[in-house]
């Protein structure tokens, strides 16, 4: 089936999550929007999303700086979406 192209617009920051979201799924950028626009698995606005990492910062007390957080935070999240899927296996066992 041949894909249909669509456009749309993220801030710097957004890109920045998506890419450590794709990352941490073994996913390209492309294929995470794709997946989580045509079957979410998880709802968790953009809000809540940095009220988790503001609250892994303060439990770490500065421990980890807030990007490894942000980038350790997307990589659980995306496990966790991937665990609900048929294909989990294949996505949690990607190096």
């Amino acid at each position: 089936m041949a894909l249909q192209e669509t456009k749309i617009r993220f801030t710097a920051a957004e890109l920045a999550a998506l890419d450590a979201a794709a990352a941490a799924a073994g996913l390209s950028r492309s294929a995470l929007v794709r997946d989580r626009a045509v079957s979410p698995k998880m709802v968790l606005s953009t809000d809540a999303y940095h009220r988790l990492v503001s609250d892994a910062c303060a439990f770490m007390r500065g421990d980890l700086n807030r990007a490894h957080i942000e980038t350790l935070t997307a990589f659980v999240i995306s496990r966790l979406a991937a665990s609900y899927d048929a294909a989990a296996p294949a996505a949690l066992n990607h190096r």
